[in-house]
């Protein structure tokens, strides 16, 4: 399926993690980190296939990654994990 073909490299992470989603995801898609309380902690409306995120200014520990298609036709949710 499509959301199994989504990537997230290296996890767990130090300060920065790679997302890769299928061209059938969309072109773009929204991106956000919360962590395990609902606390939103990082947010982009609009990210591209492959792209670096900087996560150097989160705290170590466990998070949820949302990754919403634009459409919002399709949403994944993985836990990450930041090295202290």
């Amino acid at each position: 399926t499509i959301l199994a073909q989504i990537q997230l490299s290296p996890n767990p992470f130090s300060n920065q993690l790679k997302i890769n989603f299928p061209v059938e995801f969309g072109k773009t898609a929204q991106v956000k980190i919360v962590n395990m309380a609902g606390t939103v902690h990082f947010k982009k409306s609009s990210i591209i296939d492959g792209e670096l995120i900087e996560l150097s200014n989160l705290n170590g520990g466990n998070y949820i990654l949302h990754l919403n298609s634009n459409d919002n036709m399709n949403v994944k949710s993985i836990k990450i994990s930041k090295i202290y």
